[in-house]
């Protein structure tokens, strides 16, 4: 029994050929994926997201000086109006970040 002929092996600039295809449409590929990795780290400016990063401070701020009146035995009561400041303000903070974040 004779077995048939294989197929003969493509020629070298044929397998070279598609070898430079294949490696300019992966090159294309890792581009795109570039791209667009690059437009999703980027964020635009967010009017919401300052005012929460100054809210935030603010509310820094406010436990800071609650935490000095505390160390220089300050009356309890003002150490409560600030602490409650600083929550209000949190509170603020937390909802300017929620309005600047993305829709994703």
């Amino acid at each position: 029994m004779s077995t048939p002929p294989d197929d003969p092996p493509p020629a070298a600039s044929d397998l070279a050929a598609s070898l430079a295809r294949l490696e300019q449409v992966l090159g294309d590929i890792r581009g795109q994926l570039e791209a667009l990795s690059r437009a999703r780290r980027h964020r635009e400016f967010s009017p919401a997201r300052l005012c929460g990063v100054v809210l935030q401070v603010l509310a820094a701020a406010f436990v800071v000086l609650a935490g000095a009146d505390w160390i220089y035995q300050a009356p309890p009561a003002t150490q409560l109006v600030k602490l409650l400041f600083a929550l209000v303000v949190q509170l603020g903070a937390l909802t300017a970040f929620l309005l600047a974040r993305d829709a994703r």
